[in-house]
């Protein structure tokens, strides 16, 4: 039971806390959700405290990000665009702004964001491999294989 608090904590700090928070920390929230999903409801709490700060009107850019990209992973995709739309504009709030979008089936806003994200600097060939099941969702097999061809490397090698 402890060690499922410190976890549990974990999770929220991450969500919480003013510090940095991109790439590698989404990874860290996604990686403890899926390898134990007690963990989404840490998440969720969370998330219920910093929307609690953005009715106060108390969040940060960043911190509308950070909420933004909690809620994307919750599964909360339309509150997710909202509290992107008003973030920093950066990679990794284009990159859930892109995520969101297709999560919501809006693939068009999706590929927008996914080739936005990448053009200031989210990792182009996780973009590129987003843009591509877009083009495939849209019924574009050949603009999707397109973007398949750009990608080499290590890339090449993953499940996505």
């Amino acid at each position: 039971m402890v060690a499922n608090t410190a976890a549990e904590f974990d999770v929220k700090q991450i969500i919480l806390l003013d510090g940095s928070f991109g790439p590698k920390e989404t990874e860290k929230l996604t990686q403890a959700i899926r390898n134990d999903f007690t963990q989404f409801e840490a998440a969720r709490e969370a998330v219920g405290e910093l929307e609690a700060k953005e009715n106060r009107d108390e969040l940060s850019p960043a911190g509308r990000v950070r909420l933004g990209v909690a809620l994307c992973l919750t599964g909360r995709h339309a509150d997710a665009v909202t509290a992107l739309r008003k973030g920093d504009g950066g990679a990794h709030a284009l990159f859930f702004l892109a995520k969101s979008y297709f999560a919501m089936g809006d693939y068009a806003e999706a590929l927008k964001h996914f080739e936005l994200s990448r053009k200031v600097g989210y990792n182009a060939d996780v973009c590129i491999l987003g843009k591509a099941e877009a083009y495939r969702y849209l019924g574009e097999p050949e603009k999707s294989l397109n973007e398949l061809d750009k990608l080499s490397g290590a890339v090449e090698q993953t499940a996505e």
